[in-house]
């Protein structure tokens, strides 16, 4: 599933696509993120920003229960 990603730090806003998989993992949708809604390449924004931005969208995903949808589907396989 795809989020929308953002955290605000410093008062700098980050925002990013992120694509989480069935099986808990996420990598980012696009190599494009943006910083105070402006585009810029993911390669400029920091690691720990791009972490964190893949973190909240784990939980997010968690959130909308598609982790337990996933563990139903391959117990049920």
């Amino acid at each position: 599933m795809k989020y929308l990603s953002e955290v605000t730090i410093d008062g700098v806003i980050y925002e990013a696509w992120v694509t989480v998989h069935d099986d808990g993992d996420a990598d980012f949708s696009t190599h494009i993120g943006f910083v105070d809604y402006r585009a810029y390449p993911l390669s400029e924004i920091p690691d720990l920003v791009q972490d964190t931005l893949l973190d909240l969208a784990i939980d997010m995903y968690r959130a909308d229960d598609g982790a337990d949808a996933a563990y139903d589907a391959m117990r049920d396989a």
